[in-house]
């Protein structure tokens, strides 16, 4: 009988035991990790931004030659984009490259209930907007044939 309790205390775990009795250094070995350190999530694979740099700068390019934007005349007249059925033409043909490349689900263009909503006008300001280069707007007066015509000028500038 005395073997038989020398066995139990000895392999015992419960109470009494040497492990149970001891306190924890602080209550995040009871709790896990406290909320005031969380580790930050990173993502394993890199954003659409980063993935297809090139692609976004190829379309930029492609963009560009179209509106007649260079180094030297970073300005075009809405006039002239809202009558360019070729601009017009090559959005619409790559709107599946573009949801592709860009994470444009907030896009007015995409949102049929919106006001403005398909129009490729409003697509290519999301396209210029989301590659990093600002569009500011100016209001001008420009001849077209004997009339006068207030205009609005936009202006392209990298960030």
């Amino acid at each position: 009988m005395e073997s038989l309790q020398n066995f139990i205390s000895s392999n015992s775990t419960g109470i009494g035991s040497d492990d149970t009795n001891q306190i924890p250094a602080n209550n995040k070995d009871i709790i896990g990790s406290s909320s005031d350190e969380k580790e930050k999530k990173t993502r394993n694979r890199p954003d659409k931004k980063t993935r297809y740099h090139l692609e976004r700068q190829n379309l930029i390019k492609e963009l560009n030659e179209i509106i007649g934007i260079t180094e030297n005349n970073k300005s075009v007249l809405l006039y002239d984009i809202e009558r360019n059925e070729k601009l017009k033409d090559k959005l619409r043909e790559l709107v599946p490259e573009i949801k592709r490349i860009y994470k444009c689900g907030t896009w007015g263009y995409f949102k049929e209930e919106i006001k403005g909503g398909g129009n490729e006008i409003t697509l290519m300001r999301s396209i210029y907007n989301d590659s990093d280069y600002e569009i500011t707007t100016k209001q001008k007066i420009i001849e077209r044939g004997n009339k006068k015509i207030r205009n609005t000028q936009y202006h392209f500038n990298m960030k």
